[in-house]
């Protein structure tokens, strides 16, 4: 029996306390301000040096217009998957710090988010290949981005129980996982908007908050969702 969207929501706010200013969920926002801080260096980095050397190089050496243009779409494009640069590691350690406390840890443990930081390149691998695949297939609409966006989502839960597969293994896994269980989780996911509104109306503050109560929840959909495969 599928627990329902409520019914995992309100597991998860127990899981951190059931208080924004409890302890677990205070070391889930630190863990988020962190995320964020890593995300804006590592791929601000990237974009800049792509500016500063990359564009300027193809300006030099391309002369033809229509080519020109073509370069620095693909240019752009890189630029937007050097965003995603460090998602896979982040995911990773969210995944093993989160399903830690679902697992019954008993508490947040902020050193286990950088258990995504070992096997780094495997890790890596996994963010590139899943951000890459999103936006190949939303080329295609947003329909095919959701929908394989989805389909993929627990990778990164599949890599922390399984760090020997590699990224196709884990995508693999989590379509099967996700066969059937795609619309419940977008639905779970739709449930946080008010959440999400309510973070910005806090100058964006009040999402370092919201972002560990999703990720909780999603969490505990993964658990329920693989159990439910077994």
């Amino acid at each position: 029996m599928y627990l329902t969207n409520a019914q995992i929501r309100t597991k998860a706010r127990r899981l951190l306390d059931d208080n924004i200013f409890g302890k677990d969920w205070l070391k889930s926002a630190f863990i988020s301000t962190l995320m964020i801080l890593i995300i804006i260096a590592t791929s601000g980095s990237l974009i800049t040096l792509s500016n500063k050397f990359v564009d300027p190089f193809l300006n030099s050496v391309i002369t033809d217009p229509s080519i020109l243009f073509a370069a620095e779409i693909l240019l752009y494009v890189v630029d937007v998957l050097f965003i995603f640069v460090p998602i896979g590691p982040i995911s990773v350690g969210l995944s093993s710090l989160h399903m830690d406390l679902v697992r019954g840890s008993g508490a947040i443990r902020i050193s286990k988010f950088f258990d995504g930081f070992k096997g780094i390149i495997d890790n890596f691998q996994i963010g590139f290949m899943y951000a890459l695949n999103i936006v190949l297939w939303s080329l295609l609409g947003i329909f095919p981005g959701i929908y394989f966006g989805y389909s993929y989502s627990m990778a990164f839960y599949i890599r922390k129980d399984h760090p020997e597969y590699t990224w196709r293994e884990c995508f693999d896994e989590s379509e099967r996982i996700m066969e059937g269980n795609r619309w419940r989780l977008f639905k779970l996911h739709c449930n946080f908007i008010g959440w999400f509104l309510l973070g910005f109306a806090f100058a964006g503050i009040g999402l370092l908050w919201v972002l560990p109560y999703v990720s909780v929840s999603t969490a505990v959909f993964y658990e329920e969702a693989k159990l439910s495969k077994e």
